[in-house]
């Protein structure tokens, strides 16, 4: 039984919280000094680390003034760092509904619905963002994995095409677009996704994983061990990589490299049942039957239904090799 080879899906999302980069517009005539006052206050709070201080003053400036955009979003950036999201969300579409085009607030309200995993809201909060500005990476790096956790697949490849296109020495970019093409079914697009990716960053270990998995796929068996052994020599502990390449080991028969790489994934991990079971196998081809029987004692533990499957195997092993 052999573990499925499931791609690493990593969800990095980029945490638009960019204080020092908004410049704080002049309140319109109407608005009181006071609110003024209060804003600039809480951002001196925010800056020195003081959320809730900082939140404090905020909210205070909204009951001064409470058409104030800027307000509401600082509000929402330390109701953020306080770990109040459902507050923060609040904050955020309060900043919208008086500034419709507010970037910032529109990609960090995305941000945040991504982080509860309500990625359809998401959607809708970045591709306002999106719409503002068109050629901003994190809104694409965004908006693509939230099509992509919805399962629309195809918008998420256009969407890290576009990232790509605009930032095209981004090797996280091309990794995801390889995990959209992948799920749509498109191999060959995904091994060149990933290629481009460990060119761009040659220590991406989580790259040349996936590129492994997907090579497998195309029938290109060296080429995937080969990869497989780039992530585990840029990652020692690379669990997943030692158990995949000791399957690929073992269908080309090279068993002495498959026990090793199954004996590494057991040190790593002693209670991997489907690598335990393997490591018997190749131990029963290498005719190393006691220490297949070893292994069968371990997944007696482990997983019953594996041990007694491996017992059986074991059996017949005496009966015909007696």
């Amino acid at each position: 039984m052999h573990k499925k080879l499931v791609p690493i899906f990593l969800l990095v999302l980029f945490i638009p919280i960019i204080l020092a980069a908004l410049a704080i517009p002049s309140l319109a005539e109407e608005t009181k000094p006071s609110a003024k006052y209060l804003v600039r206050e809480g951002l001196n709070y925010y800056e020195e680390g003081k959320f809730e201080e900082a939140a404090n003053s905020f909210k205070a400036a909204i009951e001064t003034s409470p058409n104030v955009p800027i307000a509401f979003y600082s509000l929402g950036l330390s109701y953020g760092q306080l770990g109040k999201k459902d507050e923060a969300i609040a904050a955020y579409i309060q900043a919208i509904n008086l500034k419709p085009e507010f970037f910032e607030a529109l990609i960090n309200l995305g941000t945040l619905y991504q982080e509860q995993g309500d990625n359809q809201k998401a959607i809708e909060a970045l591709e306002k963002a999106a719409k503002v500005k068109p050629e901003s990476s994190t809104v694409l790096y965004n908006l693509g994995i939230a099509y992509e956790s919805t399962g629309n697949h195809t918008k998420a490849v256009n969407t890290f095409l576009a990232l790509v296109k605009i930032k095209p020495d981004y090797a996280q970019g091309y990794y995801n677009l390889g995990l959209a093409y992948a799920n749509q079914g498109k191999i060959k697009e995904a091994v060149q996704a990933y290629q481009q990716a460990t060119i761009l960053k040659p220590d991406y270990a989580k790259a040349y994983y996936n590129l492994g998995i997907n090579l497998n796929k195309l029938s290109q068996t060296t080429e995937a061990i080969a990869a497989y052994e780039k992530a585990i020599e840029i990652r020692e502990d690379f669990l997943d990589a030692y158990y995949n390449v000791g399957i690929l080991y073992a269908k080309t028969n090279n068993q002495t490299k498959a026990i090793a790489a199954f004996k590494r994934a057991t040190s790593l991990d002693p209670k991997f049942a489907e690598a335990h079971y393997n490591l018997a196998i190749s131990y029963l081809s290498t005719k190393e039957r006691g220490k297949a029987k070893e292994e069968q004692a371990v997944l007696e533990e482990l997983s019953p239904t594996l041990g007694k499957q491996l017992k059986d195997l074991i059996d017949l092993d005496e009966q015909i090799n007696h």
